[in-house]
């Protein structure tokens, strides 16, 4: 039996102990092996369920996610993370089980006849629904590391090793995931700040309701013998389903390499083949649509509007590289802009490795969000979504993305958070600019102000995640017209060695050689003063309207200051 032996195996991985359990329950049929599964993963399994159809439906789609993990023990094993693969599996079983009450709906109006009702929603509407609805869509890597860390919370040692990789990959799978979630949430008409707040985590699922796991195994046993019942034509109808998507990619990877040798056979008229890069993504990675918009953008944008943003953006790219790393510093050849506009219904594939993608959309909520990679030292792939109105997409929303591309094709590297949130928002409209300095002053008056210390050593968003967005572009804006160690305004130039030493050396001693300041404290205090004083105000717009929820921020506060504006 695969329980005595996994009790013996008190230092084995979690992935491990699922291994020996599955190939238990795959080669012997083992129903104490697959009652165990059922317990350590039921409640996650429960709770996706039950957000995604409803709790009318959720005991259905639970069996029968369970069910196609009796039927395909292996194909769970070999992810590192069964948690994670059965939260995919749960949301296709969803997708079955809506299909199933609308067609059930149809079926019984016109049996009574009577007009049929209002079809359900394709998808959840509730906030609970649309999250687990985003975190199943999520790219296989990318929902494991989430699944494992943030709803399990499991330590990231702990999980990395599990998925076969390094705690420094982890995090950064973490991190991408967080930001790809919060950039759907937001086109999905979620408030940006909630987002960001979702996108940190649901953390532990309720216990299973009773009886609900000693029925799922017995279903699971009468399954594999043979038994019909109503969640195994939902798992059939599942199984199907990741059977498609699999032949689908063979086939599309096959459609690559007939195409290739097409153009190989050519003749002269073809142009060369490029040569390979070693960090370009696999064939498989484009096969996998990473946008697929939502309700509201039927028609998408319009070619004139598509041209517009793709101009601005090749305009900003060149702009902004060179105000931030010289008039001589040109972009790189081998990256090109291409936007596109999404219509729903028509997920687009990640962008090439010598692609700019900029995807433009006018359904949902204003918003932006940028996904970037790095591997060798080098940018190796950039997607910069966009939705909203197109004025403010001009104005605001493509000068903050294209200044994170900018920073990423020249650094090589990830800006650290505060960096990353701060200094785009250098590249926004007055009145943009505006708002977060009002916002600062409001935090800092609050005493919600984060340390500066603390502020630069952020890996992510902190509770108070607005007001630390605001701080850090008014340290952004306060180190523009702050004169360098040698006296000299250097502005960008000089933020951009901050930059590079601040990674390199740390804070304190960046801050020393570039600015001429003790450390870290001591350009707090110099940006204090700075607040201070009249010339520091932003008055262009007034201080918005909206509060902030009362949550204690994470790190160490500045008392409150009593700045200049901002009341």
């Amino acid at each position: 039996m695969a329980l005595p032996l996994l009790s013996l195996m008190r230092h084995a991985s979690r992935a491990a102990a699922d291994g020996v359990l599955l190939e238990q329950f795959a080669a012997h049929r083992d129903q104490d092996a697959f009652a165990e599964l059922v317990r350590r993963y039921g409640p996650e399994v429960y709770r996706t369920c039950r957000q995604l159809v409803g709790t009318a439906d959720a005991d259905d789609a639970f069996q029968a996610t369970f069910l196609v993990l009796a039927a395909r023990p292996r194909a769970a094993a070999a992810t590192g993370s069964v948690a994670g693969w059965l939260i995919g599996v749960a949301r296709r079983v969803s997708c079955q089980v809506r299909r199933s009450v609308r067609r059930r709906s149809r079926h019984e109006a016109a049996a009574a006849g009577r007009r049929p009702p209002a079809a359900p929603a394709a998808e959840p509407t509730d906030r609970d629904g649309v999250l687990a609805e985003e975190i199943a869509r999520l790219p296989d890597a990318l929902r494991a590391a989430l699944v494992e860390c943030l709803l399990r919370e499991r330590p990231q040692d702990q999980v990395a090793a599990d998925l076969g990789c390094t705690p420094r990959t982890l995090r950064r799978r973490l991190e991408r995931a967080r930001d790809l979630l919060r950039g759907r949430l937001v086109r999905r008409g979620v408030a940006p700040a909630v987002a960001i707040a979702m996108a940190g985590g649901g953390g532990r699922a309720a216990p299973l309701p009773a009886g609900l796991a000693e029925r799922t195994v017995a279903v699971a046993l009468d399954f594999l013998a043979g038994t019909e019942a109503r969640p195994a034509a939902l798992a059939k109808g599942a199984v199907k389903a990741m059977m498609a998507q699999t032949v689908y990619r063979w086939v599309a990877a096959a459609a690559v390499a007939f195409v290739a040798v097409g153009i190989g056979l050519g003749g002269a008229s073809a142009p060369p083949a490029r040569p390979e890069q070693s960090d370009a993504p696999k064939p498989k990675a484009h096969l996998q649509p990473f946008f697929e918009p939502g309700a509201g953008s039927v028609s998408g944008p319009t070619p004139g509007a598509i041209r517009a943003v793709a101009a601005e953006a090749e305009f900003l790219r060149s702009e902004l590289t060179a105000l931030w790393f010289g008039p001589d510093k040109r972009p790189g050849r081998e990256w090109k802009v291409a936007a596109l506009g999404a219509r729903e219904g028509n997920p687009v594939m990640p962008p090439n490795a010598d692609d700019i993608r900029v995807m433009y959309w006018t359904g949902g909520a204003e918003g932006s969000a940028t996904q970037l990679e790095f591997g060798g030292g080098k940018m190796t792939r950039a997607w910069v979504d966009l939705s909203g109105a197109l004025e403010p997409v001009i104005d605001d929303q493509l000068p903050q993305e294209m200044t994170r591309v900018v920073f990423a094709e020249q650094l090589g590297a990830a800006l650290p958070w505060w960096a990353n949130e701060g200094l785009p928002l250098l590249a926004t409209s007055p009145r943009r600019q505006a708002r977060a300095d009002a916002r600062c002053r409001e935090g800092l008056n609050q005493g919600r102000g984060i340390r500066l210390r603390a502020l630069f050593a952020l890996a992510e968003a902190p509770r108070d995640a607005e007001v630390a967005t605001a701080q850090a572009h008014s340290v952004g804006r306060f180190l523009l017209v702050r004169p360098d160690a040698g006296g000299e305004y250097r502005g960008r130039a000089a933020i951009g060695d901050l930059l590079r030493l601040g990674a390199k050396d740390g804070w304190d001693k960046a801050v020393k050689e570039v600015y001429g300041l003790r450390d870290v404290p001591a350009l707090e205090a110099a940006w204090i003063e700075w607040m201070k004083s009249r010339k520091s105000d932003l008055r262009p717009a007034a201080p918005p309207g909206g509060r902030f929820e009362s949550l204690p921020p994470a790190p160490p506060t500045i008392p409150p200051v009593k700045t200049n504006g901002g009341q």
